[in-house]
C-alpha cells in the first residue's frame, strides 16, 4: 500500500509461536481504534480500508470485521477473522483478508448498505470480494427487504408467483448450498443455522421456517457488482428469491436491482423481477416515496386502494401506484447504464421462468469468480 505508515501496538509473554491480535481491541500508535472495511466516502464512493484511517472518520461503513489479526502463510494472506470460523468449526463469523501481492481483498458477514428507516429496511449479509488498485467491488449476497405496505399486497403476489413456478417451472432461487450457510449464519446465528443444515440433509427445507428469516421479500441469491461511475451496487443475472414472508417460493427470477444513495446520503433501491410476462413486480423507492407497479391487476387495485398518499405523516414512507411507462423507464436506464444495453425492454416478451432461460444466466454468472 502506497506510503503505508501504521504501527499497531503489540505484547505478548514471549511464549507465543504465532502473532494473533484481537483486532476489536488493536490500537495505533496514537491510541485510536485500527480501522479495516469496507466504507462509504462523503460523496457516496466506496473504498477498501486495511488496517489504515478512514478518509473521514463520519464515513458511513459498508462492511466491518472482527476477529483475530494474524498472518497466514498457507494463503500468504493477513486476515481478521474468528479463529473457530477459520478452523472449520463455525460457520458464522466475518472474514476479511488481504492479498498484500495482489492488493485485494475478500470478505464474508453482514453489510450495510444505508441507515436502515421506520418504513424501509433492508438487511443482508454477503461473501465479497474488492481490489484496493482498481476498486472492482463484487459481491453475492442474501438481501431482505421489508417495505412497510399493506401485508395483503405481499400475500397476492406470494400467491401469483407460487402459481406461475406450479405451472411453469423455475430454476432454484437459493443458490451455492455452503455460501447460503455462511451468508444466513451471519443473520441468524450458529444454532439456527446448523439445525437448518441438518434438517435439509433430510431433504428439502424452506427459508421461511426459520423465525429470523421469514421477512416480506427475502432474496437468497443476488450477485451484485458497483459501478465507480455511477456510485451504486447493480445486479447482475438473475435474481434468486427464497420466500415472502412465510410463504416458500425458492425461483430465480429475471430482474434487475439497484441500490444506491442520494446526494444527501438518503437511500435508493429499485428492484424489478419477472417470473413470466404475466407475472412481474416493480418497486421503486426515492426520498421516502414508494413506487410499485405490477402485472397482477388485483395486486395493483390493493395498492391503489391502499395508498397513503393523502394521509401519510411527515417522515412516513408514503406508497403510490406506479405504471408500465415508469416500470420500463426504471428497466431501460439501468440496462443502458450498467450493461450498455440501448434496446428497449418488452415486459410481455419470453418465459423468463422457464429453465432454460434462466439456467444460461446463471452458467454466465458462474464466470464472475464466484
Amino acid at each position: 500500500i502506497k506510503n503505508y505508515n501504521t504501527w499497531l501496538r503489540y505484547e505478548q509473554s514471549g511464549d507465543e509461536k504465532d502473532i494473533y491480535l484481537d483486532f476489536d481491541k488493536t490500537t495505533t500508535e496514537e491510541g485510536k481504534g485500527a480501522t479495516a472495511g469496507l466504507h462509504f466516502g462523503q460523496d457516496n464512493s466506496l473504498y477498501i480500508t486495511f488496517i489504515f484511517d478512514k478518509k473521514d472518520e463520519t464515513d458511513d461503513d459498508f462492511f466491518l470485521p472482527s476477529g483475530s489479526l494474524y498472518f497466514d502463510k498457507e494463503s500468504s494472506q493477513f486476515k481478521i477473522e474468528d479463529r473457530q470460523k477459520a478452523a472449520g468449526e463455525k460457520l458464522s463469523g466475518k472474514v476479511f483478508a488481504y492479498n498484500e501481492e495482489k492488493q485485494e481483498v475478500i470478505f464474508e458477514g453482514p453489510v450495510s448498505f444505508f441507515k436502515n428507516l421506520k418504513d424501509f429496511k433492508l438487511t443482508a449479509a454477503a461473501i465479497g470480494s474488492g481490489s484496493l488498485i482498481t476498486n472492482d467491488i463484487k459481491l453475492n449476497s442474501f438481501l431482505m427487504v421489508d417495505m412497510n405496505i399493506p401485508a395483503a399486497a405481499y400475500q397476492a403476489m406470494a400467491t401469483n408467483l407460487q402459481e406461475v413456478i406450479k405451472n411453469e417451472g423455475a430454476s432454484e432461487g437459493l443458490g451455492d448450498q455452503t455460501e447460503l450457510l455462511y451468508k444466513i449464519s451471519n443473520l441468524v446465528g450458529e444454532k439456527i443455522t446448523k439445525d437448518f443444515e441438518k434438517k435439509s440433509q433430510q431433504g428439502a427445507v424452506s427459508l421461511s421456517t426459520i423465525q429470523g428469516l421469514v421477512q416480506p421479500i427475502v432474496f437468497s441469491n443476488v450477485n451484485l457488482k458497483w459501478s465507480q461511475d455511477r456510485k451504486a451496487f447493480y445486479s447482475e443475472g438473475a435474481l434468486g428469491i427464497s420466500n415472502i414472508g412465510k410463504n416458500d417460493i425458492n425461483a430465480a427470477f429475471e430482474g434487475y436491482m439497484e441500490i444506491r444513495k442520494n446526494e444527501d446520503g438518503s437511500p435508493v433501491v429499485h428492484l424489478f423481477f419477472k417470473a413470466s410476462p404475466e407475472a412481474w413486480y416493480y418497486f421503486g423507492f426515492e426520498d421516502n416515496r414508494l413506487m410499485i407497479h405490477s402485472s397482477n391487476q388485483p395486486f395493483n387495485d390493493l395498492i391503489s386502494k391502499k395508498t397513503n398518499a393523502s394521509k401519510a405523516k411527515v417522515g412516513e414512507l408514503v406508497f403510490i401506484p406506479g405504471s408500465d411507462d415508469e416500470t420500463l423507464s426504471f428497466i431501460n436506464r439501468f440496462r443502458l447504464q450498467y450493461y450498455g444495453i440501448e434496446a428497449p425492454y418488452d415486459l410481455s416478451s419470453g418465459t423468463s421462468s422457464s429453465k432454460k432461460k434462466v439456467k444460461k444466466k446463471e452458467e454466465k454468472k458462474e464466470d464472475d469468480g464466484f
